[in-house]
């Protein structure tokens, strides 16, 4: 089950679209209502309530000429991966793989973004400063450090990928491209999200591959789950990849569906 992954999901409220969407005002209290039907392991809280925190948040380097953001980070002597490739204005967390999804994103301009394993969220701060609607799914309680960000989330102890379809549905999504990164755990999100892949347009799926690569059985499962629905594995140079050949694929793939152009 996808629930025993993941945490927190994050919802900004100024990102959601501005048409075709069930209308939503937060309350004030501390934990809000929520105004359609949804799992009751969801609630919606008021991060603007005070912490005893500090965090260092710094403005991103431009990516595609124009688009930047801000990112929160945490002490790089105990993040060395992620927080420590922020150098100010210069790099980014994986900046190639950002880039394409931004690329897609203005490419396709009638899709949103779903983060699965967003970390500290660079794709995902990117991505909502395009102004799409970005739901953002993570393991790990760090991703709290963007909360003077990113107000009023979703926030979950256990769930499955499925059980979000309500709310996508509600803010108006009708098709997301996807990023996947939970290290080795991706095949237990296709194993509860089948009704997300058949309800909406998901034409392109970006998914971490080093650990899974070493696992069969998860292998198989999301192997098996994606070509039932007619996607390509490619490289992210759009080499066609094998799929008995699984095993020796590159360290990141995407899943591209069949009938789409232009994303590759």
């Amino acid at each position: 089950m996808l629930g025993v992954l993941i945490d927190h999901i994050f919802i900004r409220e100024a990102f959601l679209c501005k048409s075709n969407c069930t209308s939503y005002t937060p309350s004030i209290k501390n934990l809000i209502e929520i105004p359609f039907q949804v799992s009751s392991n969801i609630q919606i809280i008021n991060l603007n309530q005070p912490i005893n925190a500090d965090f260092k948040c710094i403005n991103t380097k431009k990516l595609l000429d124009f688009i930047n953001t801000t990112i929160c980070l945490h002490e790089t002597k105990n993040e060395i991966y992620v927080s420590n490739s922020f150098q100010n204005t210069t790099s980014i967390w994986e900046e190639e793989g950002v880039i394409r999804i931004l690329q897609l994103l203005i490419r396709h301009p009638h899709f949103d973004f779903i983060d699965i394993g967003a970390n500290i969220g660079t794709y995902t701060m990117y991505a909502a400063a395009l102004g799409r609607f970005v739901l953002a799914i993570d393991l790990s309680k760090k991703v709290l450090t963007n909360q003077n960000i990113i107000k009023d989330p979703y926030i979950v102890k256990t769930i499955t990928f499925d059980e979000l379809l309500p709310i996508l549905v509600a803010r108006g999504v009708r098709g997301a491209i996807i990023k996947i990164d939970i290290e080795s755990s991706e095949s237990f999100v296709v194993e509860s999200g089948s009704r997300v892949f058949d309800a909406l347009e998901i034409p392109f799926v970006q998914m971490e591959w080093i650990h899974v690569r070493s696992y069969f059985d998860r292998a198989k499962v999301i192997i098996d789950f994606f070509v039932k629905r007619n996607y390509d594995p490619k490289s992210y140079s759009c080499q066609l990849l094998n799929t008995t050949q699984y095993a020796t694929w590159p360290s990141d793939v995407c899943w591209i569906k069949r009938n789409v152009s232009n994303f590759c």
